[in-house]
């Protein structure tokens, strides 16, 4: 819905965090709708490469928890 409303000026491009290309739509009015139009076909596979990237975040957040979790526990052994 977003490239639905704010397409033409790469409203969508700016919410997937890619914020060059997103620019460039803006000042081209996305490409005169040509970008735009190409970018219908683009969504899916740009919306799954910023969800794996974002899982990938968390994940990397979680392990590090654990690992904090698990070295306090053995520090806290020690003493």
């Amino acid at each position: 819905m977003l490239w639905f409303f704010t397409g033409g000026i790469g409203g969508h491009r700016f919410y997937l965090g890619r914020i060059g290309t997103g620019v460039a739509m803006l000042l081209t009015l996305g490409g005169l709708g040509i970008w735009t139009l190409v970018d219908l076909f683009l969504m899916s596979g740009m919306i799954k490469s910023t969800n794996e990237s974002i899982e990938n975040e968390i994940l990397s957040e979680i392990r590090l928890l654990s690992q904090a979790k698990a070295n306090t526990e053995v520090a806290a052994g020690r003493e």
